[in-house]
């Protein structure tokens, strides 16, 4: 008896470690089938096996979408490797969540273009603080009413071929209209920084005519 006794101590303890691995299991079995929709488990476009030595699960990668007012700041993005984001506490600034944080790719829109082809990995470990100062140095395009403070991101133009040759239709992600109906102003809700998982940017390439 001493050993089945032990056998079912060790179960109890097993059953109430919160942290355990069968409990990190049962909470994403759990989140994976609680709203099923086989809708949302199709995808047929190609993406990288892996990212940074990780295996992809499209749900979990996530992509920034950016905004370019003008052909001088995406001319910019490209020749210094980084992209800038606003930092206040007004609307069009970036908020620090953790899908942004966390985010491997950026997507740029570019002013006055239906769809967007632009994606960058993103190198940096998170965002850095730039001074209004530090950009002017940079010869950053400035702004007609500048900031003290911007976030900048290190990004390098993508090389994998599932990528290769990709435009987007950005209008017709989910997040994209909820902020086109949310946001009141026309101005702001234009370059509004927003970010998508993997899985619903790739629903939205757009096909090319047979």
């Amino acid at each position: 008896m001493t050993g089945f006794s032990t056998f079912i101590k060790e179960l109890v303890h097993h059953f109430s470690n919160r942290a355990s691995q069968r409990e990190n299991t049962s909470v994403k079995i759990y989140n994976i089938h609680k709203d099923f929709n086989k809708e949302d488990y199709i995808l047929e476009e190609p993406l990288p096996e892996y990212i940074d030595g990780k295996k992809v699960i499209p749900d979990e990668v996530y992509v920034l979408v950016g905004y370019s007012t003008t052909s001088e700041r995406f001319n910019w993005y490209e020749d210094n490797h980084k992209y800038i984001f606003r930092m206040d506490d007004i609307k069009g600034s970036l908020e620090l969540d953790n899908e942004v944080v966390n985010a491997k790719y950026l997507l740029i829109r570019r002013n006055g273009k239906e769809d967007a082809s632009d994606l960058y990995k993103i190198v940096s470990k998170g965002p850095k603080v730039f001074s209004n100062n530090q950009l002017d140095k940079l010869n950053y395009p400035p702004s007609k009413r500048p900031k003290e403070y911007y976030l900048s991101i290190e990004i390098e133009k993508v090389t994998d071929i599932e990528f290769e040759n990709k435009v987007w239709k950005f209008k017709e992600l989910k997040r994209y209209k909820s902020i086109l109906e949310s946001e009141a102003n026309p101005y702001s809700k234009v370059g509004l920084p927003f970010t998508v998982s993997l899985k619903d940017l790739m629903k939205v390439v757009k096909k090319e005519n047979i």
